[in-house]
């Protein structure tokens, strides 16, 4: 997963119903968290994640507790400063080949956050499912509670 180093916040405005937006960048992980996240989570496998939810999931993570209610794995959960952050968690169904994510990024509209997922395929070649999870994971600045929505491929801005 590209990381980028520092937090972006840029706002816009939207000429067709005058609705602000904010971008926000994932924020770089230390090397405890990220491996953890790598192992626990892998790309496309079965994660250590959402054991009892079926389908397309996202969820906004402000505690420890949050975290723990969705974590079903035996290694120790790494520290992460939830005053400062929010971990976006989640797994999205994606169609006919193997992917990685390359980028993501947060637009914040007036009432719901859009999480913007840009993947790219791993191989032209090889046997693939025909369906399978994306897993996905990311430190953004700390997010209040609202409706979270994943898109998948590129965005105008």
């Amino acid at each position: 997963m590209a990381v980028l180093l520092a937090l972006t916040i840029t706002a816009c405005g939207n000429d067709e119903n005058d609705e602000s937006t904010v971008m926000l960048t994932v924020a770089s992980p230390n090397d405890d968290v990220k491996k953890f996240f790598e192992s626990s989570m892998p790309l496309t496998t079965d994660a250590d994640f959402f054991s009892a939810k079926d389908g397309d999931v996202c969820e906004l993570v402000n505690s420890v507790e949050e975290l723990k209610m969705l974590y079903s794995g035996t290694m120790p959960l790494p520290d992460i400063d939830f005053q400062k952050y929010t971990l976006v968690i989640g797994k999205k169904l994606m169609e006919n080949s193997f992917y990685q994510l390359t980028r993501q990024q947060i637009v914040q509209e007036d009432s719901r956050y859009v999480l913007y997922l840009y993947v790219s395929p791993v191989s032209e070649t090889g046997s693939w499912p025909a369906f399978s999870y994306l897993n996905f994971w990311g430190l953004y600045p700390k997010l209040s509670k609202r409706d979270i929505i994943v898109r998948i491929g590129s965005m105008l801005i």
